[in-house]
């Protein structure tokens, strides 16, 4: 890897702020970054996924690190250590689905 990372963390966070502005904007910068990570070892642009790069950088210092701290709470809340989990809602039911699964093990559970 070009840029080795210690941490997923400010991954995390970037994908926050991105969301921020724009969640298709969003999704694309999360799929691209997964893309440079696994495969070109260096950082990403938020303008490459179309995003505005003052306000990401903005959101990213402020209150995108708040919504990722939420989120940390919120997988302390439900006892989550690994990943990936889903929060299954059916019927206003919820579950978790740990670890990975196919789709005809997660739709027969």
């Amino acid at each position: 890897m070009k840029t080795p990372f210690a941490s997923t963390w400010p991954s995390n966070i970037a994908y926050e702020a991105a969301k921020l502005q724009d969640e298709t904007l969003a999704d694309r910068y999360l799929r691209r970054l997964r893309e440079v990570a696994a495969t070109e070892g260096g950082g990403l642009d938020a303008e490459e996924a179309g995003l505005e790069r003052s306000r990401f950088m903005a959101d990213f210092r402020g209150q995108a690190a708040d919504e990722f701290a939420r989120d940390r709470l919120e997988c302390r809340r439900r006892d989550v250590h690994g990943f990936p989990t889903f929060l299954v809602v059916v019927d206003g039911k919820e579950r978790l689905a740990r670890g990975w699964r196919t789709f005809e093990q997660m739709a027969n559970r």
